[in-house]
């Protein structure tokens, strides 16, 4: 509701930055945010249903902070790329099996943790192991 009220500002500000010299510093500042951010250890974490899913302070806040600039350029694609129907048929397909695709795959990460890992006890990287590899 409040990126709407200011729609045309942003607009305006997003298509002036794009045209300056200081876009591809904006992409190297981008990949050098996601690089510190990205939750690529397997140490300290915290409860499967708990978010951030790290117990550690640092780690929260980088990984939460990675978080939030996905959410904000994953908006800004689609708002450039998805706002609009490009084909009738395409369309009808991605809606009606976007929740379907979501709640199936929720569905059996709950089942997987539930039934497997926790009564077993399994550690983190046996887990993922087993999803992939098998027994």
């Amino acid at each position: 509701m409040i990126d709407c009220l200011y729609f045309k500002q942003m607009m305006r500000t997003r298509k002036y930055m794009s045209e300056t010299v200081w876009a591809p510093a904006f992409v190297l500042l981008f990949i050098f945010t996601y690089s510190i951010t990205s939750p690529t250890n397997y140490q300290q974490t915290g409860f499967l249903f708990f978010y951030p899913l790290y117990t550690d302070f640092t780690i929260q806040c980088l990984y939460t902070t990675g978080t939030w600039m996905w959410i904000f350029t994953t908006l800004w694609l689609m708002h450039l790329v998805s706002n609009k129907k490009f084909n009738e048929t395409t369309y009808k397909l991605i809606t009606g099996s976007a929740l379907y695709a979501y709640v199936s795959h929720y569905f059996w990460i709950v089942m997987i943790a539930v039934f497997i890992i926790r009564p077993y006890q399994i550690p983190f990287l046996p887990a993922v192991f087993l999803m992939f590899f098998g027994t």
